[in-house]
């Protein structure tokens, strides 16, 4: 979209050469086609210098910890990924080329003339009311409109331009912090609890009177939690089952329903709900060793990656819950449960409170030592997106790099069409000072444009992203957005936009007001 927008600029910057070929008497098809073999010329020169980057930065990559096991590194032309990639970038940029060169036309152009009306901008109107200095009115005009004559700006361009980028920006901050977060919150894959007590790897026999002496002595732990763990059968399918206690206060989290309360409910994983071809509120039967029961599904959930060491366990979407003593065989091993899931109170130091009761808990098994505190277990997804390391901060940096030259190419694109207009001003009395705050005003108000629109834009789009990438895990989907972030980058985009406008604002500045008389 934006190197589209730059090729439509650069077509117009030419429209007046091409309206003076015509009237030297070149036919409409020949001013037509006129620009099209230099912006071919324009996208076939990129597309070769980004297959250069791309085979030059090769011998980095695979990013990440995939890395150690490369069998071929080193330079790598994968041509069955970046031809065919090339090839549609250029064609779609050489079709955008053409519908823009066959629009500019300039016998099109004067169809369109009776019914082209000098706009003036509204904002640019209010702002002269207000009495504001002269710089800050000529710039903002000059940001808003587009003017007329030899050397007309886009200026709705320009400012779309700097709308997507900003929206890019963004976007790719709101996914890769939520990427983070989401690897850094284990109660975003189904551990919602500070501690979890597992006897025997999962075939044990926790004593709970015991237990609950330890745990509600304690005034760290707000709540807890036993579970069972089996495989059942649901209508011919095998499903890993966590039994808990009805209304148990601590369970994996929910992504819609509710935790079972009866002997005749079932909470079950998304994929497995998707296995099953059911929904939420449908019912289920449980067998063989069920007798063919029926069970109501109350709810969904995401499962912990947690179970028998030898067994099938749940994880994220593969799984369910049922009341304990409804799972076929669940007192096969003892009727003691096989793990504590425990909550600690909001506010407590968790490494405080595990050092103070973990050494009491390993007694609660079937016997002495048996009963073990867990580390977070994470699932093969999340071990997966948390080992990839730097590889989706690089990625973004190499996507805000981009997006942010467009906007600095967008902004010297601006400020550099107006210089005429510039000098105008300086011939009527602007100093040089006056007309760098001009330019200044310019850019600042395209930049501000962009953050005001791009910004809330590029947050919705950044968590629409995430929700619909963490629903395919499943994991909780929580966006997160980087607030500090997002205005340390529009600081940065200001400071930029002024960066990026200082050397044509000097230029004009220092400009002798006879070069712009000589010309007219």
């Amino acid at each position: 979209m934006l190197v589209g927008q730059a090729l439509v600029r650069l077509l117009r910057s030419d429209r007046q050469d091409l309206v003076s070929i015509r009237a030297m008497g070149a036919g409409p098809g020949t001013v037509a086609s006129l620009p099209v073999p230099g912006l071919a010329a324009s996208v076939a020169t990129g597309a070769a210098g980004a297959v250069g980057v791309a085979v030059a930065l090769s011998p980095i990559a695979p990013i990440g910890p995939l890395r150690r096991v490369e069998v071929e590194p080193g330079v790598t032309f994968d041509w069955a990924v970046l031809l065919p990639g090339v090839a549609g970038l250029a064609l779609a940029l050489i079709t955008v080329s053409i519908i823009a060169a066959l629009r500019q036309a300039p016998h099109r152009g004067q169809a369109r003339a009776p019914l082209d009306v000098r706009r003036r901008s509204r904002l640019a109107g209010t702002v002269v009311a207000t009495g504001l200095p002269l710089p800050a009115v000529a710039g903002m005009r000059l940001a808003l409109e587009s003017g007329h004559g030899r050397t007309p700006v886009p200026a709705r361009a320009v400012i779309v331009a700097a709308v997507v980028a900003v929206v890019t920006l963004v976007a790719s901050l709101v996914f890769g912090t939520s990427l983070r977060s989401l690897v850094d919150r284990p109660q975003l894959y189904g551990w919602d609890w500070d501690l979890t007590v597992l006897d025997e790897s999962g075939y044990g026999n926790i004593d709970v009177e015991e237990a609950a002496t330890i745990l509600e002595g304690d005034p760290g732990v707000a709540g807890w939690s036993s579970a069972y763990f089996k495989s059942i059968e649901l209508e011919g399918i095998e499903v890993p089952v966590i039994g808990m206690q009805p209304d148990a206060p601590v369970t994996p989290p929910l992504l819609a329903g509710r935790a079972v309360q009866a002997a005749n409910e079932i909470v079950l994983g998304r994929d497995t709900l998707h296995v099953l071809g059911k929904r939420l509120g449908d019912t289920v039967v449980l067998g063989p060793d069920g007798a063919d029961r029926v069970l109501h599904i109350v709810g969904v959930a995401i499962f912990p990656t947690v179970g028998p060491i030898l067994g099938a366990y749940t994880s994220l979407g593969d799984g369910a819950m049922m009341v304990y003593d409804q799972v076929p065989n669940w007192d096969e091993v003892g009727h003691g449960p096989k793990a504590l899931f425990v909550r600690f109170r909001s506010g407590e130091n968790v490494n405080a409170v595990t050092d103070r009761i973990q050494g009491s808990l390993v007694s609660v098994g079937r016997f002495p030592g048996s009963a073990q505190v867990l580390p977070v277990q994470r699932p093969g997804e999340i071990v997966h997106y948390g080992s990839m390391g730097a590889a989706p901060a690089l990625l973004g940096g190499v996507l805000v790099l981009a997006a942010m030259v467009s906007l600095g190419l967008a902004l010297a694109s601006g400020v550099g069409r107006h210089r005429r207009d510039l000098l105008v001003l300086k011939s009527l009395g602007f100093t040089g000072r006056q007309v760098s705050a001009t330019v200044v005003w310019q850019s600042s108000l395209i930049v501000a444009i962009a953050l005001v629109v791009g910004v809330p834009l590029g947050i919705g789009l950044g968590r629409w992203l995430w929700i619909v990438f963490a629903e395919r895990l499943p994991v909780l989907a929580v966006p997160s957005v980087p607030a500090l972030l997002l205005v340390g980058m529009a600081v940065a985009l200001v400071v930029l936009a002024n960066l990026v406008a200082a050397v044509p604002a000097r230029r004009a500045a220092r400009t002798p007001v006879a070069t712009i008389l000589r010309s007219e």
